[in-house]
């Protein structure tokens, strides 16, 4: 039996397309016990995908290099000049799905995020107090997740 280890645990939930990431220490039993139990609950539909991955450790210089592979050097140049204006920290952090395409009638998106493939659609709510907001369409929008492979 292998020593306890730090993992990532990455969960897409199915309704509502909510993302959720745990640092956890586990050992191999206890990781082969979670992915059981997240696997089951994909099978039953409650789970879109999920991840874990054991931590890496990488220097600041890598960190760096990856976020400016993601995002283009321009954009960190600009986020880091002087001039740039102070801006509030966010109140909260949520993933945003840009519904770029469409599947059938329905408002879709796809994501990739520590290691899940997943495609986001959404469907009008029949309840005004139900769903959320899409920017350029009107009405509220139940959001559901499902991998994409």
């Amino acid at each position: 039996m292998s020593g306890l280890a730090i993992h990532f645990v990455a969960v897409c939930f199915s309704n509502g397309a909510d993302l959720a990431v745990w640092r956890v220490e586990m050992d191999d039993k206890q990781r082969r016990r979670l992915t059981a139990v997240l696997t089951t609950l994909i099978t039953i539909g409650h789970v879109a995908a999920f991840a874990i991955d054991e931590e890496r450790h990488c220097s600041w210089p890598q960190l760096v290099d990856g976020i400016v592979g993601r995002v283009g050097e321009f954009v960190i140049d600009a986020c880091t000049a002087s001039s740039a204006p102070e801006m509030p920290m966010p109140a909260f952090v949520m993933p945003i799905w840009p519904f770029d395409h469409e599947i059938g009638e329905a408002p879709a998106s796809t994501a990739q995020f520590l290691g899940l493939d997943l495609e986001v659609t959404a469907i009008p709510s029949s309840d005004e107090e139900l769903g959320v907001s899409l920017p350029g369409r009107g009405g509220r929008w139940l959001i559901h997740a499902r991998p994409m492979f």
